[in-house]
């Protein structure tokens, strides 16, 4: 049996311009949650679809290694993101709220 494909395998398509202005850190910590970092396209890029392709890119690694449930933070007042998620079939869970504790002082 073949091992699943590695989240960390450099897609043919950063080799395209608009993909290397381009970034995401997508990530899985226990095999069915996937959580997605730091989308960003260049804005000359933008409205292109480069953030769909990156980001069905990703989804479809994260099914490739049983992942069921994709999540992203984005900033509360990030409204042109919010389009962008919601667009892209992702909703906000208002129940939820980070916290985060600064371990240097």
């Amino acid at each position: 049996m073949s091992e699943p494909p590695s989240p960390h395998t450099r897609s043919p398509s950063a080799r395209r311009p608009a993909m290397r202005e381009s970034s995401g850190s997508f990530t899985t910590d226990n095999g069915w949650r996937c959580h997605l970092y730091r989308l960003a396209v260049h804005p000359a890029y933008r409205r292109q679809g480069v953030a769909t392709t990156l980001l069905a890119a990703a989804e479809a690694r994260f099914a490739a290694l049983g992942g069921r449930r994709g999540d992203a933070m984005v900033l509360d007042g990030n409204e042109l993101a919010h389009r962008a998620w919601h667009a892209m079939g992702y909703e906000p869970q208002p129940r939820w709220t980070r916290w985060v504790k600064p371990l240097t002082t």
